[in-house]
């Protein structure tokens, strides 16, 4: 479920790259941008009536009215139809990649990251050698590995400044792969792919890009 403050209750005239609502054919200025944000998995309007119609320029108060006429218009419901189509192989496509992402930050090993090496300390005033860990370079770690890596800190160890990995939160991963896994498996064989929850994850997981209102 979408949280309360990221719901967007205002019409919204750019993308987040500045550029304006495509063209989506020959349909009033509202009716396209309704269409754009209905059918856009990349917002809490998708699939939503109400909310696609705030975002398209329509009154708040009456926003989930507005939306339900403007689906039942022939020429908009065939042109969601088409557009719903594209988006659930997309969308299925995108949960199957999180999905086998989520398996390789669950099962991580440790020792692909990190390397036993020496290091000189000071102690009490005599130079000594002890065992103690090195990050191993990103240019040495696999591709898959680096998608196992959620930020690159700085510690002080031995008084120098390194850089250290911070590796994924395993329950995380695994609560993940399950909310995926329910979605590619549905329990009976006539269920449709939930498009809307399967965007939902998308966008909470892996799209931060800010969205400009006007």
């Amino acid at each position: 479920m979408t949280p309360k403050k990221d719901i967007v209750r205002k019409p919204v005239k750019t993308l987040p790259d500045g550029s304006r609502i495509p063209k989506l054919g020959k349909f009033k200025p509202k009716e396209n941008a309704f269409i754009y944000w209905y059918t856009n998995p990349k917002t809490e309007a998708f699939m939503n009536a109400g909310r696609a119609a705030v975002r398209a320029g329509y009154k708040a108060n009456s926003a989930v009215w507005y939306g339900y006429k403007l689906k039942q218009k022939p020429r908009i419901a065939k042109k969601i139809e088409e557009f719903i189509f594209m988006a659930k192989e997309q969308l299925n496509k995108a949960i199957w990649r999180i999905a086998f992402l989520c398996k390789d930050r669950m099962f991580y090993d440790v020792t692909d990251f990190f390397r036993p090496c020496k290091r000189i300390v000071n102690k009490h005033g005599k130079e000594q050698e002890i065992d103690g860990y090195e990050v191993i370079p990103l240019n040495e770690i696999s591709q898959r590995n680096r998608m196992c890596i959620d930020a690159v800190d700085i510690k002080t160890i031995c008084g120098k400044n390194e850089f250290w990995y911070k590796l994924p939160d395993r329950d995380k991963a695994f609560d993940l792969f399950m909310k995926c896994y329910k979605i590619l498996t549905p329990e009976k064989d006539t269920e449709e792919t939930d498009l809307k929850t399967t965007a939902a994850i998308i966008r909470e997981n892996f799209i931060k890009a800010p969205e400009k209102t006007q």
